[in-house]
C-alpha cells in the first residue's frame, strides 16, 4: 500500500489518534473504543510507515490524563512515540547516506 503513495506524494504527515487504540490499554482517552487497535497493531503501523522514507511528521493526540489510570495510555503514547521516531532516524540516516 505505502509503494502506491512513494511515486505520488512528497511526504506524508501522521495524526495518531490514541483512542483508536482499545480501551483495556488505553483508558485515558476522551473517547474509548472497545475492540480498538492492539499496541503492537499501532506500533506496527506507526513504524511501518516511519520506516517507509516518507513521514515527515507526526502528532500523537487524544491523550485525557484526567481519564487515564495509573498513566497506562501515557506510557503507550511514550512507547509509541520512541519506537516510531527511532525508525524514523533509521530510515532519514538512509536517505542523507545516498
Amino acid at each position: 500500500m505505502l509503494n502506491y503513495f512513494k511515486d505520488r506524494v512528497d511526504a506524508i504527515h501522521v495524526s495518531f489518534d490514541l483512542d483508536s487504540i482499545d480501551s483495556l490499554f488505553a483508558p485515558g482517552t476522551g473517547t474509548p473504543v472497545e475492540d480498538g487497535l492492539s499496541v503492537d497493531d499501532a506500533k506496527y503501523i506507526l513504524e511501518s510507515l516511519a520506516s517507509s522514507g516518507m513521514m515527515c511528521s507526526l502528532d500523537v493526540v487524544e491523550l485525557n490524563p484526567l481519564l487515564d489510570k495509573d498513566n497506562k495510555t501515557l506510557s503507550i503514547a511514550i512507547e509509541l512515540i520512541k519506537t516510531t521516531l527511532s525508525k524514523l532516524k533509521l530510515s532519514l540516516s538512509d536517505e542523507l547516506s545516498a
